[in-house]
């Protein structure tokens, strides 16, 4: 009778299926985070809103993130105005001055606080609509 004799796997194939392992699930967490980045931004513009600008200040980074964008619509000045209003929860106009309207507030969500200012001027030619947002970690004492 032969007994089947085997080999224990290797220390370095293991490690080596480690760090690969480790690898993906890294690249998949930061996939992860930049795509709800992407969404989180994209959430500020009006639904068929053309850009115009675009600026992100990461100067914060790890505990806050300003975005600054600008957008132009043909849309009707008031279904703007409640779009924004509804969608950031921003309540009533804060300020109005000539035909631009500021609507600003905080909005909390799990750990972060989101700041968010929306200027809109209306024109002859469509609405212009300023946004600014800033998201920062919601830690103590802040």
């Amino acid at each position: 009778m032969t007994l089947i004799h085997r080999e224990p796997p290797r220390r370095g194939a293991i490690l080596a299926g480690c760090f690969v392992s480790a690898l993906v699930v890294a690249f998949v967490l930061l996939a992860a985070m930049v795509l709800a980045f992407r969404a989180d931004r994209d959430a500020a513009r009006y639904p068929g809103a053309t850009e115009v600008t675009s600026h992100s200040n990461y100067q914060g980074l790890p505990t806050q993130i300003r975005w600054d964008n600008s957008y132009f619509t043909t849309d009707n000045f008031t279904d703007v105005y409640n779009w924004y209003s509804l969608t950031f929860d921003l309540g009533a106009e804060s300020r109005a001055l000539e035909r631009c309207i500021e609507l600003d507030g905080p909005v909390r969500r799990l750990l972060t606080v989101q700041t968010v200012n929306v200027l809109i001027c209306g024109r002859d030619e469509g609405q212009f609509v300023y946004v600014t947002r800033t998201t920062a970690l919601a830690l103590p004492g802040r």
